[in-house]
C-alpha cells in the first residue's frame, strides 16, 4: 500500500512545476507536473499497485511518473505516513489553481 507524503509540496510557474521534499525539490514539464498531482491527490488515501495502475491508465499518466514520485519520497509506503489524518493543505492548493476543477 501506498500513500502521499505528509512532506510533499510544490509550486510552479508559466514554464514547469517543482514537486519535492523538504530541500530535495525537481522540475517537471507542466503536463508531468499536473500528471504527478492528478496521482498524489489520489494517493492521499491508502492505494494498492493495482488500484495506482489502473487510475494511471485511466487518466493517461506516464508509467514512468508513479517511480519518480515514489524515487523522491512524495509518495511511500503506507506505513511510514504518520499520523493519517493529516492532510496536505499545500497540495490541495496546488492542485485546485492547477487543475480544472470538472477533472
Amino acid at each position: 500500500m501506498y500513500k502521499t507524503s505528509l512532506l510533499a509540496t510544490g509550486g510552479f510557474n508559466e514554464k514547469c512545476g517543482i514537486l519535492g521534499v523538504g530541500t530535495k525539490q525537481f522540475t517537471l514539464s507542466l503536463e508531468e507536473f499536473k500528471d504527478a498531482l492528478y496521482l498524489l491527490n489520489y494517493m492521499e488515501i491508502e492505494r494498492t499497485e493495482t488500484e495506482i495502475k489502473k487510475f494511471e491508465l485511466k487518466h493517461n499518466i506516464k508509467k514512468n511518473t508513479f517511480q519518480k514520485l515514489l524515487d523522491s519520497n512524495l509518495i511511500l509506503e503506507s506505513s511510514l505516513v504518520k499520523p493519517k489524518k493529516v492532510k496536505s493543505i499545500i497540495l490541495c492548493k496546488i492542485l485546485y489553481n492547477v487543475l480544472p476543477v470538472s477533472h
